[in-house]
């Protein structure tokens, strides 16, 4: 029997609440505590609203994914036809291969919310991830009518880190530059990728760009210009990839786009 919709739901709110939770734990060693104030009780609420909206962003991609296939399953049943066994187990591989990107993403915020040990890094190859990253949101990025531009390159660019850790950092990027372009007209809402060697990311988006005041406080938590609940998803990618041994900056010019720039460690330089 294919795993329900409902069970599905019931693994991604199990997810979430564990995520919600250990991106908190972060989150709190990361900001200095506040002083008490009558407005504690607000402010705590406000974080806890933040922090839902961010998870809810980095698990909402795999849970959909989970989601369209098990209706799939369902809908061809309401209509008389029997998934073939090739059917089910290929989609059945689909729902795990999602639910398995929940279960890193989680296990990666809690590295990051222990900071008490070495992090469980391994020698990847940044341009496979990346191009299996893509393939993954393939359907997300047609609905939302934005051209990927990416190339991959000739050779493997290998670099050190946490895969679960980097498509966290990547997904933000790239979510974040899709929404950057999203007030262009058709033909400029271009995003491009490029992998370097170096173990190097680039994401860059053809947006309306940032202004300085924005991009000193970019990448602390909270701060966003998309409303009430955003903000955490740069705070997050940050740590990840400073807790990964990496950096991540942005460069950003009005009117000419953004782009942010993830550096991993390659087994060149670690040596």
């Amino acid at each position: 029997m294919p795993l329900s919709a409902w069970a599905c739901a019931a693994l991604a709110c199990g997810a979430f609440g564990a995520g919600l939770l250990t991106a908190h734990a972060m989150l709190r060693r990361r900001r200095p505590e506040p002083q008490a104030a009558p407005e504690d009780g607000r402010k705590q609420a406000e974080i806890l609203a933040g922090l839902a909206a961010g998870m809810a962003h980095e698990l909402g991609q795999p849970l959909s994914a989970a989601r369209v296939g098990i209706e799939g399953i369902h809908y061809l049943r309401q209509i008389g036809r029997e998934p073939s066994p090739e059917h089910l187990a290929k989609t059945l591989a689909r729902v795990g291969m999602s639910l398995l990107a929940m279960t890193q993403t989680i296990e990666h915020l809690r590295s990051l919310a222990r900071q008490d040990g070495p992090l469980a890094l391994t020698t990847l190859d940044l341009a496979t991830l990346v191009e299996g990253l893509l393939a993954d949101r393939d359907q997300w990025l047609r609905f939302h009518d934005t051209r990927i531009e990416w190339t991959r390159p000739a050779q493997a660019i290998p670099a050190i880190a946490d895969p679960a850790g980097v498509r966290l950092i990547v997904t933000n990027l790239l979510r974040n530059a899709v929404e950057a372009v999203e007030s262009q007209a058709a033909g400029r809402r271009l995003v491009r990728l490029v992998v370097t060697p170096g173990a190097s990311v680039a994401v860059h988006d053809s947006g309306p760009g940032m202004p300085p005041e924005l991009l000193a406080n970019l990448f602390d938590p909270f701060r966003s210009t998309k409303g009430h609940g955003r903000g955490i998803g740069l705070s997050l990618a940050r740590a990840s990839a400073e807790r990964m041994g990496g950096t991540l900056d942005v460069e950003s010019t009005p009117g000419a786009g953004s782009r942010f720039t993830l550096r991993l460690r390659s087994p060149e330089t670690a040596a």
